[in-house]
């Protein structure tokens, strides 16, 4: 979820730091456990701002656990800001109190400038395939962290889902890439454009979770780890 513009304490144009790898490439910013952050987060609620390019998520202080953990890995190379202001949203037009949240956002480094315009090209986020093709089950929790959930419907049954209803373009290519960058054989797109990840994908993806991410990473979102646990221990 964006930060509002009216948030922001715009910071100078800094020069980007130093990671050891060539940040305008992006197969070399995916080679690093902050490019999976960052990329699988803009998958999913980040943003970055169309005029000050400045990278921002927002969560619930429900998980403000959460959002702690990616801001303590993108702090590595970045200074983020916080903010717990209420704020109101728009539903069915009429206007809600959310619950109380957590904004974090960047310095205006010069090479997110260039990755607002691979994942902006016409001013609405796409899922930029350059990226994806990088992209490990690091990157692939965190989109599935901000953006996903494990549930039930009439459609599918019980299912491992993402919430990708806003890209629509590339959604044909992005499922054909994560089939294979996690040999998985069984996804499907929704009628709302979601990706619905059938029995055994989910449980392969379950298992390649659990297996290579952190545990301190993975309880920040409880609910989400138990029922990755519940997929992984299911009779095959």
């Amino acid at each position: 979820m964006e930060c509002e513009k009216k948030e922001y304490i715009v910071p100078k144009r800094v020069k980007d730091p130093d990671f050891g790898v060539d940040l305008y490439n992006p197969s070399e910013l995916m080679s690093t456990e902050f490019g999976q952050v960052l990329i699988g987060s803009l998958l999913g609620d980040a943003t970055i701002h169309k005029t000050y390019f400045i990278y921002s998520f927002r969560h619930s202080k429900i998980q403000k656990t959460y959002l702690l953990k990616k801001r303590e890995i993108l702090r590595v190379q970045m200074k983020i800001y916080e903010d717990n202001k209420i704020r109101t949203r728009m539903l069915n037009n009429r206007i809600i109190k959310s619950n109380k949240s957590l904004c974090c956002w960047t310095k205006m480094y010069p090479f997110l400038e260039k990755i607002r315009k691979d994942f902006y090209p016409k001013n609405k986020k796409i899922i930029n395939l350059d990226y994806l093709e990088h992209l490990n089950i690091l990157g692939f929790l965190i989109w599935f962290y901000d953006d996903g959930s494990i549930r039930y419907s009439k459609e599918h049954g019980s299912s491992m889902l993402i919430c990708s209803d806003s890209f629509k373009k590339n959604l044909e290519k992005a499922r054909l890439i994560l089939q294979k960058n996690f040999q998985l054989n069984e996804i499907k797109i929704s009628k709302r454009n979601r990706l619905i990840f059938g029995s055994k994908s989910r449980r392969r993806l379950a298992n390649l979770i659990l297996k290579n991410i952190s545990l301190d990473l993975l309880e920040t979102m409880p609910n989400k780890h138990k029922k990755l646990i519940s997929i992984n221990n299911m009779v095959r």
